[in-house]
This record gives C-alpha cells, sequence and structure tokens, in this order.
C-alpha cells in the first residue's frame, strides 16, 4: 500500500499548488528548496511540484489565448511572465466560477476557497469589474447547496494519481439498495456528469468497464501494484465509451431520430453528444428548402429533426419522457413504442 485517504477537505498537494501558483502570479519567485523549507516536504516533491506547475502553465497556454512563460535559472529559481497584462480575464473567471457553482459537486468550503483564488489580487482587472464579480458570486453562494454527498477533493487527488501513473485503487463502495462492498479497480478515468463526479474504471479481475460514483466510496488507497491500460485519457474513443456505460455492457448501439419543437432542440443536441440536425420543418411542419452552408436558425414555432447514436433505448426513453409534447420519437419503431407504453402506464396510474 502506498497511500490511504480518508480525510475530508482539500488535499496536501492541492493547498500547495495553490499557493505555489499565486505566488507566480503575483511575480514572486521560489526554487525546490523553498518549497522544501516552508511546506514540509522532501526534495524528490519539492521537483513535483515544479515540474508539475510547468506542466499547468503550458496547459493554460493552450487553452487561453495568453503566452505563460514558466522559467528555470540555473539555480532552478522559478518565475512566471506573460505576454498579458490579465492572466484570467473577467469573462473567463466569471466562467470558471459559474461552472463550479452549477456543477454542485464541490463541498461549500471548497467553493469558497475557490472563489477566493478567483477573485484574488493575481488577475489584473477594473475596480468595476471586481465589483461586479463579488456582487455575481455573493449573490450565487447565498443560494447555493451541493448535493447531498459533495466530492472530496483529497480522494478525486489519489484516484487522478492512480490514472496517471496506472496504479491498481481499493475502496469501500456503498451501492443504494445493496450491500456495501471491497472494491479493487483498475481506473481509466474520472468525469462529472449531472452534479456528480464519476470514476470509470475495471475491476481487478476483468476488463470490463464500470461506473463507481467518487461520493458513494469509503477510504480510498493507492496500491502498489500497476497494470497496463493502452487507452489515453480523455480521447474522443474513451469518452464514448463513458457515455455508453450508462447503458450497460450487453446494450446495442443503435441511431435514433426526434421530431423537436424549437426551444428543445439545444437540449436535445446537449443530451446527446454526438447528435446533428438533420432537417428543420416551418411552423406548418414543411421541410425547409436549404443550400449546403445555410445555418439552422429557427423560430420558436418552428421545427428540426435531430439525429443520434446512443447504446441501449432505455436511457433515451426516460429523458424523452422528461420533455412532454417538445420531443417526438421519429425512428426506431421499438423506441417510439417504449415511450408509448410509459405514457399509456402513467395515464392509467392516475385514472385510479
Amino acid at each position: 500500500m502506498i497511500k490511504k485517504i480518508t480525510s475530508k477537505g482539500p488535499s496536501k498537494q492541492l493547498s500547495v499548488m495553490f499557493s505555489l501558483f499565486m505566488r507566480l502570479l503575483l511575480g514572486g519567485s521560489f526554487d525546490y528548496q523553498t518549497i522544501v523549507t516552508e511546506y514540509g516536504v522532501s526534495r524528490d516533491t519539492a521537483f513535483k511540484y515544479i515540474n508539475e506547475l510547468e506542466a499547468l502553465c503550458l496547459a493554460l497556454t493552450d487553452e487561453f489565448d495568453v503566452a505563460y512563460q514558466f522559467t528555470k535559472d540555473k539555480h532552478r529559481r522559478c518565475t512566471l511572465q506573460t505576454s498579458d497584462e490579465s492572466l484570467l480575464s473577467f469573462k473567463e473567471v466569471l466562467i470558471v466560477m459559474e461552472a463550479l457553482l452549477a456543477g454542485r459537486f464541490l463541498a461549500t468550503d471548497d467553493i469558497k476557497m475557490f472563489r477566493d483564488k478567483l477573485l484574488s489580487p493575481f488577475v489584473k482587472r477594473s475596480p468595476q469589474q471586481n465589483l461586479a464579480l463579488k456582487e455575481i458570486f455573493a449573490r450565487d453562494m447565498s443560494d447555493y447547496t451541493p448535493v447531498e454527498y459533495p466530492l472530496d477533493l483529497s480522494i478525486a487527488n489519489v484516484v487522478y494519481d492512480a490514472i496517471v501513473t496506472k496504479h491498481k485503487v481499493k475502496f469501500e463502495y456503498y451501492p443504494p439498495g445493496r450491500a456495501p462492498h471491497t472494491a479493487i479497480v483498475k481506473p481509466v478515468d474520472i468525469f462529472i456528469d449531472k452534479y456528480y463526479v464519476y470514476l470509470h474504471a475495471s475491476k481487478d479481475d476483468s476488463d470490463e468497464l464500470r461506473l463507481y460514483r467518487l461520493d458513494r466510496t469509503g477510504g480510498i488507497e493507492l496500491l502498489a501494484e500497476t497494470f497496463t491500460d493502452e487507452r489515453p485519457i480523455g480521447d474522443s474513443g474513451n469518452r464514448q465509451r463513458l457515455i455508453n456505460a450508462f447503458a450497460g455492457p450487453n446494450a446495442r448501439i443503435q441511431t435514433i431520430k426526434l421530431f423537436c419543437k424549437a426551444r428543445a432542440v439545444e437540449y436535445v443536441l446537449d443530451e446527446f453528444p454526438n447528435s446533428k440536425i438533420e432537417a428543420t420543418y416551418d411552423k406548418n411542419k414543411v421541410k425547409h428548402l436549404r443550400r449546403k452552408n445555410d445555418p439552422y436558425i429557427l423560430e420558436n414555432d418552428e421545427y428540426a429533426l435531430v439525429s443520434a447514436t446512443v447504446k441501449g433505448l432505455e436511457g433515451s426513453k426516460h429523458w424523452i419522457l422528461s420533455q412532454a409534447d417538445r420531443v417526438k420519437v421519429v425512428e426506431p419503431v421499438e423506441l417510439s413504442q417504449m415511450v408509448q407504453r410509459s405514457l399509456t402506464a402513467a395515464l392509467e396510474q392516475y385514472k385510479k
């Protein structure tokens, strides 16, 4: 066993990384000895933090239109330079914070920590923008309620380490309605879906991928035993496997077609990541004649035909039922019949 985590709150690694990154953004500098002395870590760990900060700056450069130049001199003193005065723009800060608030998967104290970092002086904005951000966050934080079991960042940190280093993990799992059990798994990816954080992994004795909700895990151990998995983290094929995982291993991949009212089209395209608009129709349900490059712009009383590839029909049926009269199944007939049976059963229930 390498590591066992049971504590709540941000991990030490996350806290140290935040502190070091803020120091760089404020124009400060440090070397490995500073990290060893101030944070009580080994020399090897200090070098690890420096390498991870360098990778972080490179990733941010790729993500945003700003150049983060992470430099190490001959004495291994680290500094940060940027070609832009604003390291995170007003819009970028707003997007990050609103996404965290909407996700609801972090505890309130962790959300406040991220808020404080985003509003700290390392980001150069106008006084008016800072005031606007504070007012927006104060309003949204007053209504913020995390899910019943918010993500423990320390657990997520261990899982991420296991994914990167290809180590197995062991934890107690508490599935609803079933007895708790000990799971030893080979982690492949970690992702957020509908307010919860999931681990995508296979059991120790199998290659079949399964989903585990991280808030249902109790104490987690990063094991010494490694495994081999050629699937790159976050590649498009793996992302599709994550989507398919909700449907079960035996479900068949099928194409569905949905006839949607204009106000439902955006939700359909969001629900089915590989969906696309096949055609659009006017308010009389007459198909629009479009040239190849015409944009799909719909008025409120118009319609669209959307196609999507799904694995299994059960999950699609449940979501379609939530859309009432805004979405109608065109294909396949099997899915249409499943929706009809569910609606009939629901109507009978309310007649009693």
